[in-house]
C-alpha cells in the first residue's frame, strides 16, 4: 500500500452548481486524491445549498472546495469567515472547525502574498493554498 499523507482516510467534498469541471477545481481534487483523501464531488442546486452544508457537518467531512457561483452563495450559510473571505466576498475553501465550517478565500490569500501577480501565478498559488488549507498545512490567522 502506498504511503499517503493521512493515517486514516479523510473525506473532502467539492460543491458546485455547474459540475466540477473548472480546471482549478479538478487539479485541486487530484492533488487531494494523491495525498490519500476520499473525494466526494456534489452537484448542488442553489436552493439546496444550506441543507447540503448541514448534512456535511453531520458527516465526517474535513473540508470542501467550493466551485462556480456557489463561491458567493455559500457565505450566507457559514457562521465563521476568514478575513480573506470577508474581503473578497466569496469562499472557495471551507474547513471544519469544531462542529461547523470556516470559509476561506484562497484566491484572496494568494493575491495578498504576491506583490506583482500574474494571472497564472495567482491561479497556481490559489490551487496550492486550497490544498494546504484543507490538509491543515497552511498557517493562516
Amino acid at each position: 500500500m502506498a504511503k499517503t499523507d493521512f493515517d486514516t482516510p479523510v473525506i473532502f467534498g467539492a460543491l458546485c452548481d455547474d459540475g466540477p469541471t473548472a480546471p482549478n477545481g479538478i487539479e485541486r481534487m487530484i492533488r487531494l486524491k494523491k495525498q490519500g483523501a476520499v473525494l466526494l464531488p456534489f452537484h448542488v442546486e442553489a436552493r439546496h445549498l444550506g441543507n447540503v452544508l448541514r448534512c456535511m457537518q453531520l458527516m465526517d467531512v474535513a473540508g470542501l472546495l467550493i466551485l462556480g457561483s456557489h463561491r458567493k452563495r455559500v457565505t450566507r450559510h457559514l457562521k465563521s469567515l476568514h478575513p480573506s473571505a470577508r474581503a473578497k466576498g466569496m469562499v472557495d475553501v471551507i474547513i471544519r472547525k469544531g462542529r461547523g465550517f470556516k470559509g476561506y478565500c484562497a484566491e484572496q490569500i494568494a493575491l495578498s502574498m504576491t506583490p506583482s501577480p500574474s494571472a497564472r501565478k495567482i491561479a497556481d498559488l490559489t490551487r496550492k493554498i486550497s490544498v494546504e488549507l484543507l490538509t491543515g498545512r497552511f498557517s493562516s490567522k
